[in-house]
């Protein structure tokens, strides 16, 4: 569990405890720049690159939740955030 509380977003920590089959848009960062092993490891969880954001070491793919928990327990993976609207006040 403190996997799953390191390397997810505080917004993505709480839709985690829904259906393990829900599926939402998450932002993947990895530690150190893209490599090919990144996409490997997000299409064997079942994800598809929907982006790639090389500026910010990431990569945007849709995933379900229990898809992302298992994602937190690989060391490539540094940060997990819900891939949501972002709004202005």
């Amino acid at each position: 569990m403190s996997f799953i509380r390191e390397k997810l977003s505080s917004d993505l920590i709480n839709m985690v405890s829904e259906d393990e089959n829900n599926i939402f848009p998450v932002i993947i960062q990895v530690n150190g720049n893209l490599i090919e092993e990144d996409e490997k490891i997000i299409f064997e969880a079942g994800g598809t690159i929907k982006s790639k954001l090389a500026i910010i070491n990431s990569y945007a793919t849709e995933l379900s939740v229990k898809s992302i928990k298992d994602l937190t327990r690989n060391g490539r993976i540094k940060k997990i955030y819900y891939d949501g609207e972002v709004h202005a006040i």
